[in-house]
Protein backbone atom coordinates (compact mmCIF):
# COMPACT_ATOMS: atom_id res chain seq x y z
CA UNK A 1 0.00 0.00 0.00
CA UNK A 2 1.47 3.36 -0.99
CA UNK A 3 1.59 6.41 1.25
CA UNK A 4 -0.97 8.96 -0.01
CA UNK A 5 0.36 11.92 1.98
CA UNK A 6 1.29 15.08 0.07
CA UNK A 7 3.60 16.24 2.87
CA UNK A 8 6.02 14.34 5.12
CA UNK A 9 5.13 13.93 8.78
CA UNK A 10 7.10 14.61 11.94
CA UNK A 11 6.69 12.38 14.98
CA UNK A 12 6.16 14.58 18.02
CA UNK A 13 4.92 13.87 21.54
CA UNK A 14 3.07 16.92 22.76
CA UNK A 15 0.07 17.37 25.06
CA UNK A 16 -3.01 18.91 23.49
CA UNK A 17 -6.71 19.38 24.17
CA UNK A 18 -9.34 18.21 21.71
CA UNK A 19 -12.53 20.26 21.84
CA UNK A 20 -15.74 18.55 20.73
CA UNK A 21 -19.08 20.25 21.38
CA UNK A 22 -18.79 21.30 25.05
CA UNK A 23 -16.15 18.67 25.88
CA UNK A 24 -12.41 19.19 26.32
CA UNK A 25 -10.57 15.89 25.93
CA UNK A 26 -6.92 15.46 26.93
CA UNK A 27 -4.78 13.98 24.16
CA UNK A 28 -1.17 13.43 23.11
CA UNK A 29 0.07 14.34 19.65
CA UNK A 30 1.67 11.43 17.77
CA UNK A 31 2.75 13.27 14.62
CA UNK A 32 1.98 16.24 12.45
CA UNK A 33 2.13 17.41 8.85
CA UNK A 34 1.31 20.75 7.31
CA UNK A 35 -2.18 19.41 6.55
CA UNK A 36 -3.05 17.38 9.64
CA UNK A 37 -2.29 15.90 13.03
CA UNK A 38 -2.52 12.41 14.53
CA UNK A 39 -3.06 12.07 18.27
CA UNK A 40 -3.87 9.57 21.00
CA UNK A 41 -6.91 9.99 23.24
CA UNK A 42 -9.25 7.94 25.44
CA UNK A 43 -12.56 8.60 23.65
CA UNK A 44 -13.54 7.55 20.16
CA UNK A 45 -14.26 10.29 17.62
CA UNK A 46 -16.61 9.67 14.72
CA UNK A 47 -15.10 10.33 11.26
CA UNK A 48 -16.42 13.64 9.92
CA UNK A 49 -16.68 15.20 13.40
CA UNK A 50 -15.51 18.81 13.58
CA UNK A 51 -13.07 19.41 16.47
CA UNK A 52 -10.82 22.14 17.85
CA UNK A 53 -7.23 21.37 18.76
CA UNK A 54 -5.63 23.45 21.49
CA UNK A 55 -1.85 23.21 21.38
CA UNK A 56 0.13 24.48 24.37
CA UNK A 57 3.30 26.47 23.83
CA UNK A 58 6.37 24.22 23.63
CA UNK A 59 9.92 24.21 22.28
CA UNK A 60 8.66 22.70 19.01
CA UNK A 61 5.32 24.37 18.38
CA UNK A 62 3.85 27.72 19.38
CA UNK A 63 0.56 27.91 21.28
CA UNK A 64 -2.27 27.60 18.80
CA UNK A 65 -5.93 26.69 18.29
CA UNK A 66 -6.87 24.88 15.09
CA UNK A 67 -10.12 23.73 13.49
CA UNK A 68 -10.05 20.18 12.15
CA UNK A 69 -12.18 17.33 10.84
CA UNK A 70 -11.70 13.72 12.00
CA UNK A 71 -10.63 11.44 9.16
CA UNK A 72 -10.28 8.25 11.21
CA UNK A 73 -10.18 7.03 14.80
CA UNK A 74 -9.00 3.51 15.54
CA UNK A 75 -8.17 1.54 18.68
CA UNK A 76 -4.57 2.31 19.64
CA UNK A 77 -2.15 -0.58 19.81
CA UNK A 78 0.83 1.81 19.91
CA UNK A 79 0.36 3.84 23.08
CA UNK A 80 -0.84 1.90 26.17
CA UNK A 81 -1.71 5.17 27.95
CA UNK A 82 -4.56 5.93 25.50
CA UNK A 83 -7.37 3.90 23.93
CA UNK A 84 -7.58 5.48 20.46
CA UNK A 85 -5.42 6.96 17.71
CA UNK A 86 -7.21 9.66 15.69
CA UNK A 87 -6.12 11.46 12.54
CA UNK A 88 -7.54 14.84 11.56
CA UNK A 89 -7.21 17.11 8.57
CA UNK A 90 -6.88 20.80 9.42
CA UNK A 91 -9.75 22.73 7.87
CA UNK A 92 -8.11 26.16 7.96
CA UNK A 93 -4.53 26.01 9.30
CA UNK A 94 -3.23 29.42 10.27
CA UNK A 95 0.16 30.80 9.24
CA UNK A 96 1.72 30.26 12.67
CA UNK A 97 0.94 26.53 12.57
CA UNK A 98 2.06 26.12 8.94
CA UNK A 99 5.40 27.82 9.67
CA UNK A 100 5.96 25.66 12.78
CA UNK A 101 5.09 22.46 10.90
CA UNK A 102 7.31 23.33 7.94
CA UNK A 103 10.23 24.11 10.24
CA UNK A 104 9.83 20.78 12.06
CA UNK A 105 9.48 18.72 8.90
CA UNK A 106 12.36 20.56 7.23
CA UNK A 107 14.58 19.98 10.28
CA UNK A 108 13.72 16.26 10.14
CA UNK A 109 14.65 16.11 6.45
CA UNK A 110 18.03 17.72 7.17
CA UNK A 111 18.72 15.33 10.07
CA UNK A 112 17.86 12.23 8.02
CA UNK A 113 20.04 13.39 5.09
CA UNK A 114 23.00 14.02 7.42
CA UNK A 115 23.15 17.80 6.97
Amino acid sequence: MSDKRKFPRKELKLALIVGRDDQRLPAEMANLTVEGIAFHLDESLEPGTEVRLEISDSESVNENELAARVMRCDPSAINPDFSYLAAVVLTDPNDRYVMDALALVHASDEESSGR
